[in-house]
Order: structure tokens, then C-alpha cells, then sequence
């Protein structure tokens, strides 16, 4: 007891300071975790999207729209095919049942990429709530809309029990995958998924070219093989500033956008919605812009 006592003095000042320095300890582990979580918001809802990360390199093409960036510049009349593209999606053959996409974890209004590589489509949107995709496609597994999921190191898979089409996600990412052949081919899926889910893949945005329109656009189609070909459109203004790569023309016509994609708007379609400037406005850029990409997610609704 006298020892205990005696020692007793000595170890306090220790206890004392051992608390001090947890104290400190967890306030600025505190402190760093809202600053982290402050640059995550800031570029969650104001940065660029991260899905064209996912691209990979040899992509043929890929066409990109930052829906949520383009719908906060939206004219005050509503455009006619404003929602025609995340409406598309909605309507897909795996998705039938679905009422509303945010409901099930879906964020059909913040990007949507759409790339073509040797094996097939791809379809990349984001999700915001994991658990419920999760569940959602747990509910459709019961209804034998598709089958089993197989889990991978680097994504999880279920493939519709209706088509070709596969259904990938990890994390926040959610990739649609039909194959280009008639023959749904597992080997060739995981191939393509996991160029695109492993980190540190050579993507498509190493490129320059690739990177002046996804720098500049809020919406761009860019045609890896023939990057000529590529366009975007930045919007500002109520207008739609067409910009384009590889092209001499200081100005050209807007109505080029649809020649280069083989869309079938003719002139009289679209020339109401140029001004003396030659220049297409938002309310054009969306009913057609939007109408043409519809052809493109065709490979999935068939």
C-alpha cells in the first residue's frame, strides 16, 4: 500500500498527458475526416465526372453526357427531349418493373457514357445507394428477370435471363454490357469488365485530344478510330457552342454535329433553333442532340 502511494504521484502527470495527447489525437483525426469529406462533396457535385475514367483506351468510340451539369442550364421553356435519354434507359428490357431509378439506387440524371469496344456496348451510369441496386436486383433474381450474381475480385455480375445483356456494378459505377455476338460469352464479358474495373488501366482520357473536348463540353461524342470525326458542345449563354477537333472551319455549322453521327434530322428540323450567329440553342441542343444519342442505346433495348 506505502509502495502503491508512493508511486502514485508520478504516474499521474503521465495519465494526464497520455490523455491530452489522445484528445488531440482524435480531434485532428476529426478535423482531417471533414476536410476529406469536404473535397468528396465538392467534387462529387461540382467536379467533372469521373466515369470516363472507366473508358478504356481502346474504346472505338465513347459518347458522354454530364446530365447533371447539363440540366442545371436548362432554358426556361423545357425541352421537348429533355429526358428522352435517361427515359430510354428507364424502359430497358432488365428494368421493366422499375417505377422510379432513384428509388432503386440509380442516378439516371447525373452522367451517362456510352462506349463500343471489340467485344460490345457498354452503358456506364452511376449509383448513388449500392444496398438498394442490391436489393433491387435480388427482387429480380426472384422473379427470374436474371440469374445468380457472381462475385468478382473487382465487380459483382448477374446476367439478364432475357438476352445477351449483362449487368456489372462496384461501388458507385454500374456498367450495361451486350456483347456484339448473338452468343453471351462469360469469358468475354470478364475480359472487357475488367479492363474497365481494374485500377490503374490504361483509359481514354490519357489522351489530349480525348481530354480537350471533356474539358471543354458538357456533352461530346469522340471517335477513337477517326478523332476527326469527334465533336462536343459547351453550353453557355442559352447557346450551344459547337467545338470540334481536326476541323480547318473557324465556325462551323452546327448541323455538322449530325452529319458526323449519321443522324437523319434534316435541315428544316433543326435550323429553326440556329440564330444569326449560326450558333444552336440549349432548347435545340436537347430535342436533338438528345434524340440522335437515343440511337445509339438501341443495341440495349433490343
Amino acid at each position: 500500500m506505502r509502495l502503491f502511494c508512493f508511486l502514485q504521484p508520478k504516474f499521474a502527470p503521465v495519465a494526464k498527458n497520455n490523455f491530452i495527447r489522445i484528445s488531440v489525437t482524435l480531434i485532428g483525426l476529426a478535423c482531417m475526416f471533414a476536410i476529406i469529406v469536404a473535397i468528396y462533396l465538392y467534387y462529387n457535385f461540382k467536379g467533372k465526372s469521373n466515369l470516363s475514367l472507366m473508358v478504356p483506351k481502346e474504346a472505338k468510340w465513347v459518347y458522354h453526357f454530364q446530365t447533371k451539369e447539363l440540366r442545371g442550364m436548362l432554358p426556361a421553356q423545357k425541352p421537348e427531349y429533355m429526358d428522352s435519354l435517361a427515359l430510354t434507359i428507364k424502359n430497358l428490357p432488365i428494368f421493366e418493373e422499375l417505377k422510379e431509378a432513384t428509388d432503386v439506387g440509380i442516378a439516371l440524371y447525373s452522367d451517362v457514357v456510352l462506349f463500343e469496344n471489340d467485344l460490345g456496348w457498354h452503358l456506364l451510369l452511376k449509383l448513388n445507394n449500392t444496398g438498394k441496386f442490391t436489393k433491387f436486383m435480388t427482387h429480380l433474381e426472384e422473379k427470374n428477370y436474371v440469374e445468380p450474381e457472381d462475385q468478382k475480385d473487382l465487380y459483382s455480375v448477374r446476367k439478364s435471363a432475357k438476352n445477351t445483356m449483362w449487368i456489372i456494378h462496384q461501388q458507385k459505377v454500374l456498367c450495361i454490357f451486350v456483347p456484339n455476338d448473338t452468343i453471351a460469352d462469360k469469358y468475354l464479358m470478364n475480359k472487357s469488365m475488367a479492363k474497365i474495373f481494374r485500377p490503374g488501366h490504361s483509359a481514354l482520357n490519357e489522351k489530349k485530344d480525348f481530354l480537350q473536348l471533356f474539358n471543354r463540353c458538357q456533352a461530346y461524342f469522340y471517335d477513337n478510330i477517326n478523332p476527326s470525326r469527334s465533336f462536343g458542345f459547351e453550353l453557355k449563354d442559352n447557346v450551344a457552342h459547337n467545338v470540334y477537333l481536326g476541323d480547318a472551319t473557324q465556325r462551323p455549322s452546327p448541323l455538322k454535329f449530325f452529319e458526323k453521327v449519321g443522324a437523319g434530322s434534316s435541315v428544316n428540323d433543326v435550323d429553326k433553333y440556329l440564330n444569326k450567329n449560326n450558333e444552336l440553342s440549349v432548347q435545340g441542343f436537347f430535342n436533338e442532340h438528345f434524340k440522335t444519342a437515343n440511337n445509339y442505346l438501341k443495341p440495349f433495348t433490343q
